[in-house]
């Protein structure tokens, strides 16, 4: 029903341009509400001014942050109050479930 919140580290590539040096791309995806995945892209730095891949994750860390920030459950999969009861009398009113007394799970439902 439910799927972990994610912390996405993203990658990072050498792409070449037509004019001017070749550039770090930082690449990640996106889940939409409706749960479709959308793949997004973004330019990190030039070679000239990142070297190595290593600086450039670094100055990609930045990217990371804004990327996670508002990758809550909540807003990725909103629960609905008949998906919570629903769940409750599967889950914690289920007739295997020792954690409840019967009289409590009757009165329960």
């Amino acid at each position: 029903m439910f799927k972990r919140a994610r912390y996405q580290r993203g990658c990072i590539s050498r792409e070449g341009r037509n004019n001017g040096p070749h550039v770090w791309i930082y690449r990640w995806r996106e889940t939409q509400p409706n749960g479709q995945r959308i793949n997004r892209k973004v330019v990190v730095g030039t070679v000239e001014e990142y070297s190595t891949k290593s600086e450039a994750q670094k100055a990609a860390d930045a990217l990371r942050i804004h990327v996670n920030k508002d990758s809550t459950r909540s807003m990725l999969y909103p629960v609905t109050c008949g998906q919570l009861i629903a769940h409750y009398l599967e889950k914690e009113l289920a007739e295997d479930n020792i954690k409840r007394a019967y009289s409590t799970k009757a009165a329960y439902r």
